[in-house]
């Protein structure tokens, strides 16, 4: 395969990832109400994978 290929999979396969955990996340509710901000998610998605808070909107948003 490819480095290129592999490299591109790869950040599909994190961006995948992220996605997943923040749908999980967001979904958590407590009394009705969801349980955590968008900022806490973001901020501890971009601790949990590396990446900065801009870059895991942009990864949220389907901005990259």
């Amino acid at each position: 395969m490819c480095d290129a290929k592999k490299t591109k999979t790869t950040t599909e396969n994190r961006h995948r990832a992220v996605r997943a955990e923040y749908k999980r996340l967001s979904e958590i509710q407590e009394y009705g109400v969801q349980k955590h901000s968008f900022d806490w998610i973001v901020a501890n998605l971009a601790h949990n994978f590396f990446y900065s808070t801009a870059t895991v909107e942009n990864i949220i948003f389907h901005r990259v």
